[in-house]
Formats: C-alpha cells, sequence, structure tokens
C-alpha cells in the first residue's frame, strides 16, 4: 500500500514535528519543516484560486451587465418597431415587398426614422459581438485555470510517490502513470485521475513477488543464522578424564594388550578392586 503522507501530516501525536525524514540524497529533513511545506503550498494555490474565482466573478458581473443592457434596448427598440409598424398600417396597405419597411425608408419623411432603427440595430450586432467575445473569454480562463490545477495536481501526486521504492520502474515518468490512469478508467471522487492508485495498480504484480523474495530470504537468513549458533557451541565430551600430556596412544590391539600388560599401576587397581591387594 502506498504512504498516506495525508494522514501522516495530520496525526502529529504518533508523527511528531521532530521526527527526521532521510532523503534519497542523503538530506534530513522534518515533519515539521514538510507540513509548513505543505501548508504553504496549500495556501499559495488556495490563494491562487481565490483571485481567479473574484477575477471571474467581476467579470461575470460585468457580463451580465452588459448582457441585460443589451436585452432591454433590444426590448425598446422592439417596442418601437411594433409602435411603427402599428401606426403605419391604420392607413397603408400591407406591401408586397419582403422587406415591409422598403416604403418607409424611401419616403423623406420616414427616412431617418428607419436610419435611426438601423443605427440602434447595427449597436446592438455590435454589443452582442462584445458580450459573446468576453463570454468566449470567460470561458478560456476557466478552462486554462481547470487545466493549471489538473497539471499541478498531477506533478503533485506524481512526486508524493516513493522515489527509492524497490518495485518502482526505472523508466516511469508523469505521463506514463497519466496515461495509464486514463486508459484503465482509474479516477477519484473529482473525476481526476488518481495517479497514486494508478501506481498501485501498476506495481502490484512487481510488489507481490518482491514480498515473495523477501520472505523467502528472511527464512533463508533465519536458517543460516540457526547453522552458524549451532556451530558456535561446544561439542559433547565423552565423560572419560582428560589424556594425560604426552601420552600416546597404541596403534593397535596387540600395542593396547602389551601396554596394559607392563602398567605396573594398572595391575595394583585390578588387584585393589579385586581384593587381593588391600
Amino acid at each position: 500500500m502506498p504512504t498516506d503522507f495525508k494522514k501522516i501530516f495530520a496525526d502529529k501525536t504518533k508523527y511528531p514535528d521532530t521526527m527526521k525524514l532521510v532523503l534519497g540524497d542523503g538530506v534530513e529533513v522534518t515533519l515539521a519543516e514538510l507540513r509548513d511545506y505543505d501548508a504553504s503550498v496549500g495556501q499559495a494555490l488556495s490563494k491562487e484560486l481565490e483571485t481567479q474565482r473574484k477575477a471571474l466573478e467581476v467579470e461575470q458581473t460585468k457580463v451580465a451587465t452588459a448582457t441585460q443592457n443589451v436585452a432591454q434596448m433590444w426590448a425598446n427598440l422592439e417596442e418601437q418597431r411594433k409602435a411603427l409598424a402599428a401606426q403605419m398600417s391604420q392607413n397603408t396597405p400591407q406591401p408586397t415587398s419582403n422587406n415591409p419597411l422598403q416604403k418607409y425608408e424611401e419616403d423623406d419623411v420616414f427616412r431617418p426614422v428607419m436610419q435611426h432603427i438601423h443605427g440602434i440595430e447595427s449597436k446592438t450586432e455590435t454589443a452582442l459581438k462584445d458580450v459573446t467575445s468576453k463570454l468566449d473569454q470567460v470561458v478560456k480562463s476557466i478552462a486554462q485555470m481547470g487545466s493549471t490545477y489538473m497539471g499541478d495536481k498531477a506533478r503533485m501526486d506524481f512526486n508524493s510517490l516513493p522515489a527509492d521504492d524497490p518495485v518502482r520502474p526505472k523508466d516511469l515518468n508523469l505521463d506514463t502513470l497519466y496515461k495509464f490512469a486514463v486508459e484503465r478508467s482509474i479516477y477519484d471522487r473529482n473525476n481526476l485521475p488518481d495517479l497514486r492508485e494508478a501506481y498501485s495498480r501498476l506495481t502490484a504484480d512487481a510488489r507481490h513477488q518482491h514480498e515473495l523474495a523477501e520472505a523467502r530470504k528472511d527464512e533463508r537468513n533465519k536458517v543460516e543464522s540457526e547453522i552458524r549458533e549451532g556451530a558456535m557451541l561446544p561439542r559433547p565430551v565423552s565423560g572419560l578424564p582428560p589424556v594425560p600430556e604426552g601420552f600416546k596412544p597404541p596403534i593397535n590391539m596387540a600395542d593396547a594388550f602389551s601396554r596394559a600388560g607392563s602398567d605396573r599401576e594398572l595391575w595394583k587397581n585390578i588387584n585393589i578392586a579385586s581384593g587381593l591387594l588391600q
């Protein structure tokens, strides 16, 4: 299972600030330094997101105001057009042209009115284009902000993976692990690629083989240790008295009997034991 740094950072009783960790290059850091760094990164990211959110709210307010102005302008224009059309239809037959106001555009009296209406329409179209452009910018900003957040999160998750893990592939990089997570639909609750879970699945088989090898190694070391301990124990003795210094054992049975026959001390002990001597 991968190390859960969130639990380690949260549990200061079990993992105090004074606890030291040794990095791959031999540099020592304390948990207090790591906690401070994690907090500063989180605060910086939160501050940046809050700034982006406020800027987006200001932009949305401007867009909403412009949209309301355009809508009101369009409503006023529509009312003017309806009133003008109603006034014209009272004493004037409906024109057969595709443009019902063509006759008034050619009339010297109504031509200024029609020009004014066309001017309002042009301004309205320009305003709509401006609003559309700003909305596109807002959408792009949101997409860029989301892409930046996803990239930063992916890099932080990848960098949190243990570099000294014995089963970690040597050629593993962020792009490879990210692609592995996407292809296998490994996502977290926010629907983002879960790189930690992807790493766990990617190294599952290798980790199992490593654990088996370590278990065999431990058992082998235990057996070797028992053998060494047995070799160091004193050898058992027969219970007989030690051989006198300078004593040479007989070379065969005849030599043994010959030595026994000439050993006065031996015969003395035999006679005493048999009661012949007191």
